[in-house]
């Protein structure tokens, strides 16, 4: 094979093989779902963290966490 073809086999193998090390590195684990309500269109919204089972040890533990982002509107706008 020509030289430029290993060359493009070597860099998917090692895209392949940074990324999947990555991934498991770098799982992610939620500590809980930070809320977002616009029920108030003349307001800012509203920002409510409901943590899961454990989610504040996760907060203590580790220097960065992620959040699930969930967007609900529980007032009915009149």
């Amino acid at each position: 094979m020509a030289v430029w073809m290993w060359l493009v086999i070597g860099i998917l193998v090692g895209f392949s093989g940074g990324y999947g090390l990555s991934v498991v590195l770098h799982s992610k684990t939620f500590a809980g779902t930070l809320r977002e309500d616009h029920s108030d269109s003349t307001e800012a919204p509203y920002l409510f963290l409901e943590l899961e089972h454990g989610g504040l040890e996760k907060i203590h533990k580790y220097r960065t966490v992620t959040f699930k982002v969930k967007i609900e509107d529980y007032l009915p706008r009149r």
